[in-house]
């Protein structure tokens, strides 16, 4: 174990995941992310700070999160505009249904790493390991360097999945940390990019293609957004860079909308119009990005 006292905003941790990386994985998710993609499953993700959620279907009506808040902030009807509240959690605490939940803890290194811990044996077995995952890692780069690091020196396989908007000086030391890293690209347009993202995507693109020539293994991934990126062209653009820059392969990821009541939870409106590509239009993407010559998964 590391003795540091570094702490690290974190919004979940998943065990048990097939997903992101090989094998049973845990995911490390941080909070904090420097975009604010239209289509975001995770909208919990997106701000650094600590934040609250109301699920109205569990709410039992009981009015305990009324009596404990100190500002007037909780009614029956929910929270009230964000402005009122102090973020004490006191409703939290109180709810006897867990209808009213926290967003984001501050996790010493040392408690991830026993978490993270506790399915090694999985980890042995299928080949997997541990996925920094957001949010955006890189938004806390130098915590996540520390903890990628003590990921290391545990002998586990590490992997992290970023959008890659990051200074090169602040990414560059995790990314050589990882064996994997699993890199988002959304977009080759500029000006497409800024209007479904909030920012522009040349810094990611620079750092792709740095990240490209490092030992770590380097796989494209493409979030395929019905109505927004899923055009043959686009899918073609991004593959034709990731296999100019050398990535190992590319993973064309559907799009879907199980993160649609976490808006409405946080109290936010879900604006996002996309439609989740179906499995032909899925395999006719494939079929484009393998024309590039770059391996193609569907998922990842």
């Amino acid at each position: 174990m590391t003795e540091t006292l570094t702490h690290i905003r974190l919004f979940d941790i998943q065990r048990y995941s097939v997903h992101d990386g090989d094998g049973i994985r845990t995911n490390v998710f941080l909070k904090g992310c420097p975009l604010a993609c239209k289509w975001c499953s995770n909208p919990e993700s997106q701000s650094f700070a600590f934040e609250k959620t109301y699920n109205a279907s569990t709410c039992m009506g009981c009015q305990r999160c009324v009596e404990v808040c100190p500002t007037g902030a909780m009614t029956l009807e929910g929270p009230q505009p964000k402005g009122t509240c102090t973020l004490c959690f006191r409703c939290e605490a109180a709810c006897p249904t867990a209808s009213i939940r926290r967003i984001g803890q501050d996790w010493s290194i040392d408690a991830v790493l026993e978490e993270v811990l506790k399915d090694s044996a999985f980890y042995t077995v299928s080949g997997g390991g541990v996925t920094l995952s957001g949010g955006e890692p890189l938004a806390q780069p130098e915590a996540c360097g520390e903890l990628a690091k003590a990921i290391k020196q545990l002998g586990l396989h590490l992997a992290i999945e970023t959008c890659g908007y990051a200074p090169w000086a602040k990414a560059e030391p995790v990314y050589r940390l990882c064996d994997q890293i699993l890199y988002d690209i959304k977009e080759i347009d500029p000006e497409r990019h800024k209007r479904f993202t909030g920012v522009d995507n040349a810094l990611i693109l620079d750092n792709a293609r740095k990240a490209a020539a490092l030992e770590s293994e380097f796989i494209v991934r493409v979030p395929v957004i019905g109505d927004y990126n899923d055009s043959q062209d686009t899918i073609q653009d991004i593959a034709e860079f990731a296999a100019e820059i050398g990535a190992e392969a590319i993973h064309l990821l559907p799009f879907h909308q199980l993160g649609e009541n976490k808006y409405h939870r946080a109290g936010l409106q879900y604006t996002c119009n996309a439609y989740t590509p179906d499995d032909e239009m899925m395999r006719e993407l494939a079929d484009v990005a393998s024309s590039c010559g770059i391996p193609v998964q569907i998922g990842g």
